[in-house]
């Protein structure tokens, strides 16, 4: 039997983290892997548009919300 394909329209976001890779390679094992943390928890954690979290690799996070995303202040977000 087969399935109905159902199209939704939505957003994908990708946040990647600039510098990430010269940052591993200087800062040392311990103080690296809980800056990175912290900063991908600050912004799982300030996601105001309530986007859906997919995925988490390296310093990549994955979101995406089905519909309309844009915010009512003309598309500014704070950060």
């Amino acid at each position: 039997m087969k399935q109905a394909i159902t199209e939704k329209k939505g957003t994908i976001l990708i946040v990647d983290i600039s510098g990430y890779s010269q940052f591993v390679k200087q800062a040392n094992n311990i103080t690296g892997a809980s800056v990175i943390a912290s900063l991908l928890g600050s912004i799982i954690r300030n996601n105001t548009l309530d986007f859906q979290l997919s995925e988490i690799e390296g310093d990549a996070i994955l979101f995406y919300k089905y519909g309309a995303t844009q915010p009512d202040n003309g598309g500014v977000v704070p950060v």
